[in-house]
C-alpha cells in the first residue's frame, strides 16, 4: 500500500524528489569557471615535446609511457582542484603519478581523478603517465581546474549520505519519516531560481544550517554495532600487469594515501606486503620519510606478516616461514613495529599447517575474505579460533563487507563505505553472539589506488547520523585487541580444525605447470645451497653468503604471490618469472662453484662428490655424467667397484648409473671413474626382465595393453594384484575444461561429463634392460600434442617412475593420469607443508563433494591397514580420489588471462609405488623426497666420504632445513614430526658445538623443558605429533 503525507503526496514521490534535488547539487560542489588544462606531451625520456593533449584527444596505446607538463597560473583566494580523467574506460586504463612543483603529490587512475593544489600558485604540474594494459586507444576524458565551494561540497555530502540511509529504511519504519521530513525541508531551502548565483550559494548555506540543527535535535541513537573501518589498498604484485608496473602502482597508491592522511587526521590506512614498501623505498625515496612519520604517528599501519600475500596451498612450509621471517624483519627494521596479523584476504585457500607456522612465528591473528566465495557450502563462522595439525591456535577473522561488483554477495577486501555495505557487513556476519565489533577494509584495490576522499566523507557523515552502525576509523591491531578483551571477559569463539579449503579456484593447483615445477625446483635448490654453504663454512671456513641467499629467497617468495604461482596471471608475468628463476639459479650455481672444472677433468681417476642433502640415509641409483670412454669402472673411493650401467637420459645427457649404498643423511660419499683394467660383468646379477609389453623386477610384474596402459601390476612380495580386473592404470584421460568464468582459476564440477582417452600409441621401445634399472619408452599422439614417457623400474625398490615429456598444443583441455587400484580404504593421506592430512575418498556430504579436486605436495597414499599404494610426483599438486582410484592432474591449458597457458614442452616425473605396512614402514615420505631432491653430484678433486652433518634417530622426524641464522649467529636446524606420534628423539651433530637453544621460526629464543644437551655433539627432546621445532646451534668460536 502506498503511503501519503498530509497534503496527499505519496512518500515515494517525496523521496524521489529529494534524490533528484541532491543529484542536481553535484555540479555545484564547484563554483565559478572551469579552466581547461592543456598538456605538453613528451616521450618517456621527458626531453622533447611532440604534441599537445587536451580533453577529447586520443594519446596512446596500451603499455606506453609519457610525460605531460602544464603550467597553472596563480589563483589567489581560491581552492583549486585539478581534475584529470585520463581515460573513458575503467579497469586497465591509464594511470599517472602527479608532480607539483617537482614534488610527488599523488596518483591518478580511474577512481582517483582530483588533485588538491595547495597554496596560491603558480603550479608547474607534471604527469608521469602509463597507459595501462587494457586494449584500445586512450582518450583524455577531462582536464580542467575546478574551484571548490566548501558550502556546496559539504551540503552535497551531508544530504546524499542521509538520503542513502533513507534508501535502506522501510517506509513503515518511524526513522524513515524522520529522515524524509528533514531532507525534504532541507532541499526546500535551496533556491533554484538562479543556480550558481550568490543567492543560490547563500540558500545552500541555509539548507546546511537547517540540517545541522535538525540532526542535532534528534541525537545519534545508534545501534550497538561498531564497524572498524580501515583504509586499505589491495595491490596485486602481478596479475594482468607485470611487477615493473606494480612498482608504479605502489608509488601512486602510497602517495594518494599520504595526501588523505594529511587531510583527514581521524583516517587510518593499513597496507600489507613488505615487498611493495621495499619498491617504494627504492624508487620513491621522497615519499619514504613521510610514510615513516605516518607510521610513527599511528595513522599508517604496516600490515600483514608475509613478504607478499602468498599462495598458501603450493608454497612449501619453509617458503611460508621465509615469507614471515623476511616480512616481519623488514617492518621491524624500517618502522620499529611488530605485526601480529597475517593479512591474506585474496589467497585461494589455506593449508592446515598454517596455524602452527603463524603461531611459532609470533603471529596471533589471521584475516581473509576468500572463503565467502565458496561454491557450495557457506563457512559457518566469521570469527573463530583456527587450530592446526599440532594443536596450535590463532584467532581468525573473515571480512564480511560485501562486494558491490562480484555477484552473489561475496565479501571483499575492496569495500565501499556506503550505507548498504555497512549494514550488510553486520547482516552477513556470523555468529552474532559474543561481539558486535566488526572489521571492514575499504578502498579501491587489486590494481591499488586505495580509498578516495569520497569514501572518507561518506564515513564521516554516516557517523553523524542515527540508525546506522558506528564507524570507527581505526587499525586492525586495535580491532583484534578488542576481540581479545571480549575473550578475556569470557567470550569463546567457535573452533575450526584443519585446512581452510576454498570451494573454488581448484584449477590453480595445476595452471601454468612450468612455473609450479620451477618453483618447487627453486625451493629445493635453496634448500641444497643453504646446507652446502653451511658445510663449507664449518669445514673450510668459507664465508656464508647471507645477503645473496636473501636476494634469491626474495625472488622465489615474490613469485609465490597468489596470482603468480597459482597460474592466474598474464603471459608476460610468466616470461618475467622464467627469467628471474634463471638468473637466480645462475647466482646460486656461482655461489656453489668452488673448483676449476678443467682441473677436475685432468685428474685421474676422475672423482665425484655425491652429497645427500636429505634427512634420510639413501641407497639408490645415481646418475654420473660422463661423455668419455665407455671402458670405465665406477668405484666407491677406497671401497671397491660398485654396480654401474651406461645410459643416455631423456634429455640426451650421457653417463653412468651407479648403485650407491648408505649415503648418510646430510653427508656424502666419493665416487671414482677410471679406465677398466679388468672387465667385471653384472649381467649375471640382472634381475630385471624388460620386454615391450611385460616388465619384471624383483618386486613387481607389470603388463601393458595394446596401447601402452598398464593392465596388471602384480606385487611379488605381497602376492597380490593391484589393478582391478578389467581396469587399466597409467591411462591419460583428457577432459573438456570450459569453466563458466575465470578460465585459469576454475575446474568446474561438471568437468567429468566429457572426456577422451589417449590411446594412439605411435612408438614403444626398450631403452634399458638393467642391471640397475630397465626402461620402456612409449609415445602417444593426441590431436596436435605428443606425450613421450619412459617407464622405469629398478632392481632395488618397488617404485615405478614415469619420466614424462609432454609437447602440449591443446586449449581448454585438462590432462589427468589415473590409477585404479584394488585397495579398500575410506581415506587418503596427502603430503602437505610440514606434515600430512587425511581426507575421505567418498562424497557423502556436501563438504566432501566440494573437495572433488584436492591438493598434495610430494605424495598421496591410499592405504589399507597393512598395505597401500603411493602416487608420488616432483612438481604437480592437484589430484582427485574416489574409492579404488587415484588420479593425478597434469596440465590445464586455460585461455584467460593467458591465451598461451601451458603450451609447449613440459617435463616432469610421477611415480607409483606399492608398499607393505603403514606409510611410515613403507618409507613413502623418504622415497618421495628422494624423487624430488636427487643427490648433488659434482666432480671434485677433493671428493671424499663425509659423515652426516646433522641427523636424527627417529624415522618419523624429518630435518627440513639447515642454514645459518638470519637474526642471530649460529646454525639453525629445523625439523618436524610427520607420523602423528609423540616421541623422544636424539639429534646428532657431525661437529662439536658449545650451545644449543630452541628458538621459534623467527629465530627468537624460547624456553623449553624438553631440550637436553647430552654432550658436545648430541641433544635430545620430546616432540609431539606434527610439531615443527627449530634449534640454534653455536660452535665454540661463537660462544667465546
Amino acid at each position: 500500500m502506498m503511503a501519503y503525507d498530509s497534503q496527499g503526496i505519496s512518500l515515494q514521490t517525496t523521496h524521489a524528489k529529494i534524490k533528484m534535488r541532491i543529484q542536481e547539487l553535484l555540479p555545484f560542489r564547484w563554483r565559478g569557471r572551469r579552466i581547461a588544462v592543456h598538456w605538453q606531451s613528451f616521450h618517456d625520456d621527458g626531453m622533447v615535446p611532440f604534441t599537445t593533449v587536451m580533453a577529447g584527444n586520443s594519446y596512446g596505446k596500451p603499455n606506453q609511457h609519457y610525460w605531460w607538463r602544464a603550467h597553472i597560473p596563480n589563483l589567489p583566494g581560491e581552492q583549486p582542484v585539478l581534475r584529470v580523467v585520463l581515460d573513458e574506460g575503467t579497469a586497465g586504463g591509464s594511470e599517472a603519478l602527479v608532480y607539483v612543483n617537482d614534488q610527488v603529490m599523488q596518483g591518478l587512475d580511474s577512481h582517483h581523478s582530483e588533485v588538491l593544489l595547495h597554496g596560491s600558485g603558480p603550479w608547474n604540474v607534471a604527469l608521469n603517465v602509463w597507459t595501462g594494459w587494457r586494449e584500445g586507444v586512450r582518450t583524455l576524458a577531462e582536464s580542467a581546474i575546478l574551484l571548490q565551494d566548501p558550502v556546496g561540497d559539504r551540503l552535497y555530502w551531508m544530504l546524499s549520505v542521509a538520503e542513502s540511509v533513507l534508501d535502506q529504511l522501510d517506509s513503515s519504519n518511524p526513522d524513515y519519516f524522520w529522515f524524509l521530513q528533514g531532507l525534504d525541508q532541507a532541499v526546500r531551502y535551496i533556491d533554484w531560481r538562479a543556480p550558481g548565483s550568490n543567492e543560490f550559494y547563500q540558500s545552500l548555506a541555509t539548507a546546511r544550517d537547517y540540517w545541522y540543527r535538525y540532526r542535532s535535535q534528534r541525537g545519534l541513537q545508534k545501534p550497538p554495532i561498531t564497524v572498524h573501518a580501515v583504509g586499505h589498498a589491495h595491490i596485486d604484485v602481478a596479475w594482468l600487469w607485470q611487477t615493473i608496473h606494480t612498482k608504479g602502482k605502489a608509488i601512486r597508491t602510497f602517495a594518494n594515501q599520504l595526501q588523505l592522511l594529511q587531510q583527514y587526521p581521524e583516517y587510518h590506512f593499513a597496507q600489507s606486503q613488505p615487498q611493495l614498501y621495499a619498491w617504494v623505498k627504492e624508487n620513491a625515496p621522497e615519499l619514504w620519510q613521510n610514510i615513516q612519520q605516518m607510521v610513527a604517528d599511528g595513522q599508517w599501519e604496516p600490515l600483514g606478516a608475509l613478504w607478499v600475500e602468498a599462495d598458501c596451498n603450493l608454497s612449501s612450509g619453509e617458503s611460508l616461514v621465509r615469507q614471515i621471517l623476511y616480512g616481519t624483519e623488514f617492518f621491524e627494521k624500517e618502522f620499529g613495529r611488530q605485526t601480529l596479523v597475517a593479512w591474506l584476504p585474496d589467497t585461494f585457500g589455506f593449508t592446515a599447517a598454517l596455524p602452527q607456522i603463524l603461531f611459532r612465528s609470533g603471529i596471533k591473528h589471521f584475516v581473509t575474505s576468500k572463503l565467502s566465495w565458496n561454491q557450495l557450502n557457506s563457512f559457518p563462522f566469521d570469527t573463530f579460533v583456527w587450530g592446526g595439525l599440532d594443536g596450535s591456535k590463532v584467532l581468525a577473522y573473515f571480512l564480511t563487507m560485501p562486494s558491490l561488483v562480484i555477484p552473489p554477495m561475496h565479501s571483499t577486501y575492496n569495500g565501499r563505505l556506503t550505507t548498504d555495505a555497512i549494514w550488510d557487513t553486520w547482516r552477513l556476519y556470523e555468529p552474532k553472539e559474543g561481539t558486535s565489533d566488526l572489521l571492514a577494509a575499504f578502498g579501491w584495490g587489486d590494481g591499488g589506488g586505495g580509498p578516495t576522499r569520497d569514501m572518507i566523507e561518506m564515513g564521516e557523515q554516516l557517523n553523524g547520523l542515527p540508525v546506522v552502525p558506528q564507524i570507527n576509523f581505526g587499525t586492525v591491531k586495535n580491532f583484534f585487541e578488542i576481540l581479545e578483551s571480549r575473550m578475556q571477559e569470557g567470550w569463546k569463539p567457535p573452533m575450526w580444525h584443519g585446512d581452510l579449503y576454498l570451494e573454488l579456484h581448484r584449477g590453480t593447483f595445476t595452471s601454468q605447470g612450468r612455473t609450479k615445477k620451477a618453483n618447487r625446483d627453486m625451493e629445493h635448490l635453496l634448500h641444497n645451497a643453504e646446507f652446502l654453504l653451511v658445510r663449507a663454512w664449518l669445514e673450510q671456513g668459507l664465508p656464508y653468503p647471507k645477503d645473496q641467499l636473501e636476494v634469491a629467497w626474495k625472488t622465489v617468495l615474490r613469485n609465490q604471490f597468489h596470482d603468480i604461482l597459482p597460474g592466474s596471471a598474464t603471459a608476460e608475468v610468466y616470461h618475467d618469472t622464467t627469467v628471474e628463476y634463471q638468473e637466480t639459479r645462475k647466482m646460486i650455481d656461482e655461489l656453489l662453484r668452488t673448483e676449476d672444472p678443467q682441473l677436475v677433468k685432468q685428474s685421474n681417476p676422475v672423482r665425484y662428490q655425491i652429497t645427500n642433502t636429505l634427512s634420510c640415509e639413501r641407497s639408490e641409483v645415481i646418475f654420473i655424467p660422463w661423455n668419455g670412454s665407455e671402458d670405465i669402472t665406477v668405484a666407491r673411493a677406497g671401497h671397491g667397484i660398485i654396480p654401474s650401467q651406461r645410459v643416455t637420459r631423456q634429455d640426451g645427457t650421457v653417463g653412468f648409473l651407479a648403485f650407491v649404498q648408505n649415503i648418510p643423511a646430510f653427508g656424502g660419499v666419493a665416487i671414482e671413474l677410471a679406465e677398466a683394467k679388468t672387465q667385471e660383468s653384472y649381467a649375471s646379477h640382472n634381475l630385471l626382465r624388460i620386454d615391450l609389453n611385460r616388465i619384471e623386477s624383483p618386486f613387481l610384474v607389470i603388463q601393458l595393453n595394446n596401447y601402452g596402459a598398464i593392465r596388471s601390476i602384480f606385487d611379488k612380495r605381497a602376492q597380490r594384484e593391484i589393478i582391478p580386473n578389467g581396469k587399466v592404470a597409467n591411462r591419460f584421460r583428457i577432459f573438456e575444461d570450459k569453466p563458466l568464468r575465470n578460465d585459469a582459476w576454475e575446474i568446474e564440477p561438471f568437468y567429468e561429463e566429457k572426456f577422451w582417452d589417449v590411446t594412439q600409441r605411435i612408438q614403444c621401445k626398450v631403452i634399458e634392460t638393467g642391471p640397475l634399472r630397465g626402461i620402456v619408452e612409449q609415445q602417444w599422439k593426441y590431436r596436435d600434442s605428443l606425450i613421450t614417457q619412459r617407464m622405469i623400474v629398478y632392481g632395488h625398490e618397488s617404485r615405478i617412475d614415469f619420466e614424462t615429456l609432454v609437447d602440449w598444443h591443446e586449449h581448454q583441455q585438462l590432462l589427468k593420469v589415473e590409477f585404479p587400484v584394488d585397495i579398500q580404504s575410506a581415506w587418503v593421506r596427502s603430503d602437505i607443508q610440514f606434515g600430512n592430512v587425511m581426507r575421505p575418498v567418498h562424497r557423502n556430504t556436501s563438504w566432501e563433494w566440494a573437495h572433488f579436486e584436492s591438493l598434495m605436495h610430494a605424495w598421496v597414499v591410499l592405504p589399507e591397514a597393512d598395505y597401500g599404494v603411493a602416487l608420488l610426483n616432483n612438481g604437480k599438486y592437484g589430484y582427485d580420489v574416489q574409492p579404488e582410484r587415484l588420479r593425478l592432474t597434469l596440465l590445464k591449458s586455460g585461455i584467460y588471462p593467458d591465451p598461451t597457458a601451458d603450451q609447449g614442452l613440459h617435463q616432469f616425473t610421477y611415480a607409483f609405488m606399492p608398499y607393505q605396512g603403514d606409510f611410515l614402514k613403507g618409507s613413502v615420505h623418504h622415497v618421495a623426497q628422494r624423487l624430488n631432491v636427487p643427490c648433488v653430484v659434482w666432480p671434485s678433486i677433493r671428493a671424499c666420504d663425509t659423515p652426516s652433518l646433522v641427523s636424527v634417530d627417529a624415522r618419523n622426524v624429518w630435518i627440513d632445513t639447515i642454514k645459518m641464522g638470519e637474526r642471530v649467529s649460529g646454525l639453525v636446524v629445523r625439523l618436524y614430526e610427520y607420523g602423528g606420534m609423540r616421541q623422544t628423539c636424539t639429534v646428532y651433530a657431525g661437529f662439536a658445538f658449545c650451545d644449543v637453544t630452541e628458538v621459534n621460526l623467527m629465530e627468537k629464543e624460547l624456553l623449553t623443558g624438553s631440550l637436553e644437551k647430552l654432550d658436545h655433539r648430541t641433544f635430545r627432546f620430546v616432540i609431539k605429533p606434527y610439531e615443527i621445532r627449530t634449534f640454534l646451534i653455536r660452535v665454540p668460536e661463537e660462544c667465546e
